[in-house]
C-alpha cells in the first residue's frame, strides 16, 4: 500500500513538473515571437524615417530647380548677398530636369551649361556634377574674360560636356557651384559693398 501511495505522489510531482515546463516553453516561444515582431517594427520605422529624411534633405539642398522641356535658352541668377572672405567655400546647388509637376519632355534633348559673372569681386568658381567632392573634376573647361557692347568686362565660364535627356525617362541632373572668396581680401574695403552678378545659362536643343 505504501509503495502504491509513493508511486501516486511521484506521478503527481512529475505532472506538476511537466506542466511548469510546458508553461516555460510557451513563455519562451511567446518571448521570441514578441521580440522578433518588435525588432521588425523598429527596423521598418527607422528605414521609413531615413528615407523621409534623405528626401527632405535633397529637397532642401537644391536651391534652384530648372526644367528643360523644349529646346531654347533659359537662365537664372544666383544671389550671393553679404558674401564675405572666408576659408570655407560657398556652395550653391541647382538641378536640371526634363520634367516638372505637369509634364515631361516629349522629345530627346541635349543641353550645355555656361556661367556668366561680373568682375566686381575676386571670386573663384568651380562646378561639380552629381556630387561635391574634392576628388571629382571641376567640369568648367574654359574661362574667358570678355567685354560686352558697353565695354563692361565679364567672365564667361563654359562647361565642355553636353548633357542628354531621353524622352522615355524622367531625369534630374544635380550640380554644385562652389564659390571661393579667399581670406586675403578680408581687409580690402572696396569689396565690402560690392555686388557680384552670377547667371547660369542653359542652352538646349532637340536631338535629331
Amino acid at each position: 500500500m505504501k509503495r502504491i501511495i509513493n508511486i501516486f505522489l511521484h506521478n503527481i510531482r512529475e505532472f506538476k513538473r511537466n506542466k511548469k515546463n510546458k508553461y516555460k516553453i510557451r513563455f519562451i516561444i511567446f518571448s521570441i515571437v514578441f521580440i522578433s515582431i518588435l525588432s521588425f517594427g523598429i527596423f521598418s520605422l527607422i528605414k521609413s524615417f531615413s528615407s523621409y529624411y534623405s528626401k527632405a534633405n535633397l529637397s532642401l539642398d537644391i536651391q534652384t530647380a530648372m526644367f528643360v522641356l523644349d529646346e531654347g535658352e533659359m537662365s537664372f541668377n544666383i544671389d550671393i548677398d553679404q558674401i564675405i572672405p572666408k576659408d570655407e567655400p560657398y556652395i550653391y546647388t541647382f538641378s536640371v530636369s526634363n520634367f516638372n509637376e505637369e509634364r515631361k519632355s516629349d522629345v530627346d534633348l541635349k543641353y550645355n551649361l555656361k556661367i556668366q559673372t561680373t568682375t566686381n569681386m575676386p571670386l573663384e568658381y568651380r562646378l561639380y556634377y552629381k556630387e561635391y567632392n574634392l576628388d571629382e573634376k571641376d567640369i568648367i573647361t574654359r574661362r574667358d574674360l570678355l567685354q560686352d557692347e558697353d565695354s563692361s568686362w565679364y567672365n564667361l565660364l563654359t562647361v565642355g560636356t553636353t548633357y542628354e535627356f531621353s524622352y522615355t525617362e524622367r531625369t534630374t541632373n544635380i550640380y554644385y557651384l562652389v564659390i571661393d572668396f579667399p581670406t586675403v581680401y578680408k581687409d580690402v574695403i572696396e569689396y565690402s559693398d560690392a555686388i557680384e552678378n552670377i547667371e547660369v545659362i542653359i542652352d538646349s536643343e532637340q536631338i535629331v
